[in-house]
């Protein structure tokens, strides 16, 4: 409930408008050059008409919807600024600029590829000032209502068994449709990979010519997880013998959506058991039942959903260690660490976040040393066993190759694309031949610059020499070096380019599902397509779809964007309130951030771990420090 700290008075109102003026512009200014041809300043008669012209221009046409919108603001922020204790107003500001900035320069690249919009000129910087001003004030206070959040928890009785039954049942119960409309499941470029990998088709095998092979004739290799690709092979045979490979599809389809609709009914289930009230633990229960998302994703054949199954497990025990729910004991510790190793061997990112999260852990546990050498010690024989005993040793003697190097530089292959198509007669012979010897052997500049395309990274990528040398790539990062101190502005616009749509409303890719099945997987597998008879049914899921994400309330549940924009202002909110616990359950999801900003695109798939971990870090970050979690004497019974 809000508590009135303060009464109206005239410099409060005076305030009120001034901000509401301000957030108007969002709304009614249109950021941009407005750059004038002669002939035009000509036709206004003269440069000083033309500049009214100008700035014209820059606003919207006058309607009523304006006007309503500015009383709102008014009467909104004359509410909150006499209901909310103003704190940390400093951090708030700062976090508000890089909002409004992110913002703009994410709606100059989704319509220009270039931030022309925000520093094309001085008028393009003025106008975003106008707008982006507005931007910062709303942002502005919604932190201020955030870092006021206060979370309780409560005692009273508790089920453990019979609320995760009817959190499972309720999600199980809106996503059978899909179960249904969606066989036989979706299925990417991604999973045509690991099906010729299967089935040894070397034509529609593209990590085949991104990789060194180990040995001749064998396709298979670790640059979509090999633990994937196995239990694939083991649906696939299973629907050989049934006689119809779609239905072994499907049957792996519904139990991964089966598997997923759990997971996320343990985790809340479990934030349910720590005392969070009903009506929390039930808005979360709407979000995954109704988001269409979630189980179209269920019945999507990809690795990602049986690698966030894996982190939601480990993100929940190790919040329990880390809390003392559970003890660091040598049984608790082996089954974090083997949830651990599945959900590295389910996804090559899952590697990096537990090597990230062990200096984190080392440096805020330091004063408990036996929670942290036991943490540590647990991450560190995972990531031994991964990627020694079972990578290395392991894939070596069954001739497994390994994933293809060329996926850690995304990012500045991206830029030395760009940089070829900006600045081509810049490069000299020998910068030339140093280039095509990493990235694109016997081809030329030409061809990788029109394979460039400024959202995505995977097209020059996949030019990547999978026989190039350490010495080539010592060379090649010569040249990027050299080439970066000649023309920064065009890497740092190919990597704002590449990623803005971690942060922007609008992208080209920014929501990505998948309805269909590969074509040219029913090439490999003769009768897997989608059933003529349920292509209405898949249409209206489509449309419905889109609606949700077309209409402006919605179409938040469907922006990846503003789940990043949240995870960072539970981080601040974390630093401030000094949340360890918190911090270091979410530190491999802050991890597999960073790990995506580096990647070849952002796609919605990549964010899905981060969103269905969203409602334990939400909750750990806001209960109140002044109520100790507790964890119900029945679920102690059971032992999980």
């Amino acid at each position: 409930m809000f508590e009135v700290k303060n009464q109206i008075h005239t410099k409060m109102c005076v305030k009120a408008v001034i901000f509401a003026i301000f957030s108007v512009f969002c709304f009614t200014v249109k950021n941009g050059t407005y750059r004038l041809a002669e002939e035009k300043i000509a036709q206004s008669g003269g440069w000083w008409p033309a500049q009214l012209s100008r700035i014209g221009a820059v606003f919207v046409n006058p309607s009523s919807v304006y006007f309503i919108l500015f009383c709102l603001f008014i009467c909104a922020f004359l509410f909150l600024m006499q209901r909310i204790s103003f704190s940390h107003c400093k951090v708030s500001i700062v976090l508000s600029v890089c909002y409004a900035l992110l913002l703009l320069l994410s709606d100059s690249y989704f319509r220009y590829n270039n931030w022309d919009c925000v520093f094309g000129n001085g008028f393009a910087f003025l106008t975003s000032l106008m707008r982006g001003a507005g931007i910062g004030i709303l942002f502005f206070f919604v932190m201020q209502l955030v870092l006021n959040i206060r979370l309780q928890t409560e005692k009273g009785a508790f089920s453990f068994g019979r609320t995760f039954l009817v959190i499972g049942g309720l999600f199980v119960l809106c996503w059978l449709p899909y179960m249904i409309i969606m066989f036989p499941g979706a299925m990417n470029a991604d999973t045509r990979d690991q099906v010729a990998q299967i089935t040894g088709t070397e034509q529609f095998c593209f990590t085949a010519r991104m990789i060194q092979q180990n040995t001749p004739d064998f396709l298979w290799n670790n640059n979509h997880p090999v633990l994937f690709t196995l239990i694939l092979k083991c649906f696939v045979m299973l629907g050989g013998a049934f006689g119809s490979y779609s239905w072994g599809f499907e049957i792996y389809s519904i139990l991964q959506s089966l598997a997923f609709a759990a997971a996320i009914a343990y985790l809340l289930t479990k934030l349910r058991s720590y005392g969070f009230s009903r009506r929390i633990i039930g808005g979360f229960v709407a979000f995954f039942a109704l988001n269409p998302l979630f189980p179209l994703y269920g019945m999507t054949i990809m690795k990602d959903i049986p690698f966030t199954i894996a982190l939601v497990f480990v993100s929940v025990w190790l919040y329990e260690i880390l809390s003392g729910k559970r003890q660091a004991g040598v049984k608790e510790c082996s089954l974090l660490g083997g949830v651990l190793l599945v959900m590295m061997l389910f996804r090559n990112n899952g590697f990096f976040m537990a090597v990230l999260a062990i200096p984190f852990l080392l440096f805020l546990l330091w004063k408990e040393k036996k929670k942290m050498c036991c943490l540590v010690g647990t991450f560190l024989i995972s990531i031994f066993v991964c990627k020694i005993a079972i990578s290395g040793l392991l894939f070596s003697a069954l001739g497994i190759g390994s994933g293809s190097s060329g996926e850690m530089f995304s990012v500045p292959f991206q830029q030395t694309a760009r940089y070829i198509k900006e600045y081509r007669n810049e490069i000299t012979e020998e910068e030339e031949e140093i280039i095509l010897s990493v990235l694109n052997t016997g081809g030329t500049l030409d061809e990788i610059a029109d394979l460039y395309v400024p959202y995505r990274a995977d097209q020059v990528k996949q030019k990547y020499n999978p026989k190039s040398t350490g010495t080539d790539l010592k060379r090649y990062a010569s040249v990027w070096v050299k080439q970066f101190l000649k023309h920064p502005g065009v890497y740092l616009q190919a990597y704002l380019n590449l990623a803005y749509c971690w942060f922007g409303m609008e992208g080209p890719a920014d929501n990505i599902y998948y309805m269909n099945v590969d074509v040219y997987i029913q090439k490999m597998l003769d009768g897997v397509k989608e059933p003529e008879v349920l292509l209405p049914a898949r249409n209206a899921v489509n449309g419905y779809t889109k609606i949700l994400d077309n209409c402006p309330i919605t179409s938040w549940l469907l922006e990846f964007s503003v789940y990043t924009w949240i995870y960072l202002i539970l981080l601040v909110v974390m630093v401030l309130r000094r949340k360890r616990e918190a911090f270091l359950t979410a530190v491999m999801l802050y991890a597999n951030y960073l790990i995506c900003l580096a990647g070849p695109v952002g796609y919605m798939r990549y964010a899905i771990p981060m969103i269905v971990c969203l409602p334990l870090v939400t909750v750990l970050t806001f209960y109140s420090d002044s109520v100790k979690i507790e964890i119900s004497q029945d679920e102690k019974q059971e032992g999980d």
